[in-house]
């Protein structure tokens, strides 16, 4: 398989020759190839208000965003559908963040912590249960037919 990043785009595949006209004809196949041939000046028309509907989309984020400076040690809490970004990280020191959201039981999360913190978070304390370690669902029958509540990989009553 080739590397994405070392592929030319379709443009570039076409030859310089010694014809204008025949180096057009070149590029007008390749971006029909592309998909980038309409029938009438409309599909033109078209795509072109598409770019500049996302030009002026980045536009209005950039003129609206808000950023939050916060200190080491502080939450943050927001609407996690809410349109929003990481800056990038200017100091020389690493910077750590869990990202977690609550949400109904049968969601489940997409990072497993439970597996990530197992030795680092008692898997009964409330610090366990609030980064899903009482919630774990079984990953085979043998996990969930346990001969005691204690060695379920779930807890009751979560949801």
């Amino acid at each position: 398989m080739s590397d994405p990043s070392q592929k030319k785009p379709i443009l570039a595949k076409a030859e310089l020759t010694s014809s204008s006209l025949s180096y057009a004809f070149e590029l007008q196949t390749l971006a029909a190839q592309a998909g980038f041939d309409w029938p009438d000046i409309s599909g033109v028309v078209d795509k072109i208000n598409e770019e500049l509907s996302e030009v002026i989309a980045e536009i209005n984020i950039q003129n609206n965003e808000v950023q939050i400076i916060a200190d080491p040690g502080d939450v943050l809490f927001f609407d996690s559908m809410l349109w929003h970004k990481g800056g990038e990280n200017t100091s020389s020191n690493p910077r750590r963040s869990i990202n977690q959201q609550y949400t109904k039981p049968f969601i489940k999360q997409q990072i497993s912590y439970p597996d990530l913190l197992k030795d680092k978070v008692d898997r009964n304390s409330s610090l366990g249960q609030t980064l899903g370690m009482w919630a774990v669902p079984p990953k085979s029958l043998k996990e969930f037919r346990v001969d005691s509540p204690e060695k379920r990989t779930y807890k009751a009553d979560q949801g």
